[in-house]
Formats: C-alpha cells, structure tokens, sequence
C-alpha cells in the first residue's frame, strides 16, 4: 500500500504541473486552440527580433567617421612616416659618408695592446665608448678597460686589420 500511495503521488505531482501550466496558459492567451505558451513565445521572439533590427540599424547609421579600414595602401603609409620622420629629424634627409681614421694599435709590454685613437673614432661614430668597449671585449672575447687618457688597453696581441674588421662589424 505504501508503494502504491508514493507512485500515486508521483503520478499527480507530474501531472498536476503539466495541468498548472496549461490551464495559466489557455487562460492568459484567450482562444488559441490549447497552444496559449506558444503563440506567447512566438510573439516574444518577433518583439526581440524587432529590437534586435532596431539596434542593428542604429549602428549602421552611427558608424564611425574615422574608421578607413581599406583607405590605405602600404606604399602611402611608408611615404607618410617618411615623411614625418624628414619633417622632425631633418638630419636624415642628407646620408653623409664619413671616412674613418684606422685604429692605431701599439704594443704595451709582451701581452697587452694599446689602442691610442678609441675616443675619437666613438666620437666620430657618435656612439659612448662604454658601450664600444662592451661590443670589442665580447667579440675579441678577452679583457680590457679605458686608461686615464681614454684610450683602450686590451689584453692580447691584435693586429690593426683585424680590429679595423671588428670595427666595420660594429659601424
């Protein structure tokens, strides 16, 4: 008896809210022919495709004045920053050619070489001789410093040819 009275119940929990929504939706929607809740969803879904139309068409009308996304070409972009960096760096416009002293290297004792010119050539370059030190100490792959009269001391026997090379490298 208790099986059948949990089934029974079952039964009218499922029934009873299939009937709630039914009877609220035949009663609301007037004489639709028992089909109340669609008829209600099919007008909902018009009102949102109506608003959804709407707002479409707003933005199509409020489009943004300033976005050419296919106005430019990559040739006239290259000629414009050309031309802004010609109009705010006027020493660009000119490639001046500069000849470079060659370095002069002299001996110091058996092991060290002197390179007597290093502050003029990094002026000349236009470069801060600290970092041109980094640069020849990595690629000579010894050791070296700037002596009072800024010159360079590098450790090791080097040839002007070949510390001429390393400079090209560098320019």
């Amino acid at each position: 008896k208790k099986k059948k009275k949990k089934k029974t119940k079952d039964k009218e929990k499922s029934s009873g809210g299939k009937s709630k929504s039914s009877s609220s939706g035949g009663d609301g929607a007037g004489d639709e022919g028992g089909s109340g809740s669609a008829g209600a969803s099919e007008e909902d879904l018009a009102a949102q495709r109506a608003i959804v139309a709407a707002d479409e068409a707003r933005q199509e009308v409020t489009a943004d004045a300033h976005d050419r996304k296919a106005d430019y070409t990559y040739s006239g972009l290259l000629d414009r920053v050309v031309g802004i960096l010609h109009a705010h760096n006027p020493d660009l416009i000119e490639k001046k050619r500069r000849n470079m002293k060659p370095p002069q290297l002299t001996r110091v004792g058996t092991k060290k070489t002197l390179w007597v010119n290093f502050q003029e050539i990094c002026t000349m370059m236009q470069r801060p001789p600290e970092h041109v030190f980094q640069f020849f100490m990595a690629e000579l792959g010894t050791e070296g410093s700037i002596d009072g009269n800024q010159r360079l001391v590098i450790r090791g026997k080097y040839v002007p040819k070949y510390i001429e090379s390393l400079l090209r490298k560098y320019i």
